[in-house]
């Protein structure tokens, strides 16, 4: 303090000093910062190509000559090339297990709510037509009691969130589309959540006669 006072060049001198030996430590952890940096941005995904990224999406096989099974009024010459429409609904069904909900979604290029994916896949698989939603299914085909459900059958729940539906898949499972959370896959019946709002089922695969393997060596089962 004393020196400072008595000679205020000398004070300045050391201050000047001090701060011109800082500078190069200052400068030195500027430069490391502005690497580190460099190297985060280049690390750093862009949310634009994140965002754009597609949504996964299943090519389904076209079967050669396919017809509409479920038809009333099919020729007999006809329903010879049908295949059974209940196993050709599950292979296209199971084709598209993964693909995430997207609720009013009714194409696999966006993605499907529940009733959307069985409306697509019947109307794919074997010309069946559907209704929009999972409450105007529920009034199409037949009634089926929950012990005779056969592969194919549309499968019903009902609870505060609304109606559902899926597709049996046989071993008391079903294949669905069920919420914003989740993606396309199978689930038990047994499951408490499902059993506790099933509501009962529907059969839409059964509207033409039986065609006899005698006649074309093709089994119809439903």
């Amino acid at each position: 303090m004393l020196l400072a006072v008595l000679w205020p060049g000398v004070a300045s001198a050391a201050a000047k000093k001090k701060t011109s030996a800082k500078r190069p430590v200052v400068a030195a952890k500027k430069k490391r910062v502005a690497a580190q940096r460099a190297v985060s941005r280049k690390k750093r995904v862009p949310v634009k190509a994140v965002a754009s990224q597609p949504k996964k999406f299943v090519t389904v096989p076209v079967v050669a000559e396919l017809k509409a099974c479920s038809l009333k009024d099919r020729k007999a010459a006809e329903q010879v090339l049908c295949l059974n429409c209940a196993e050709q609904a599950l292979s296209t069904a199971h084709a598209f297990t993964g693909l995430r909900y997207q609720r009013g979604g009714t194409n696999p290029h966006v993605g499907f709510d529940c009733s959307g994916f069985v409306q697509h896949v019947f109307v794919n698989s074997c010309g069946r037509t559907l209704p929009r939603t999972a409450r105007e299914q529920f009034e199409v085909g037949d009634a089926v009691e929950k012990e005779n459900l056969q592969r194919g059958d549309l499968v019903f729940f009902s609870g505060r969130q609304g109606w559902h539906v899926g597709i049996y898949t046989g071993d008391n499972s079903f294949i669905h589309s069920p919420n914003r959370r989740d993606s396309i896959h199978v689930t038990s019946l047994d499951e408490p959540y499902w059993k506790g709002r099933y509501k009962g089922a529907r059969r839409v695969t059964t509207n033409i006669a039986p065609i006899s393997s005698s006649e074309t060596g093709i089994v119809q089962t439903n």
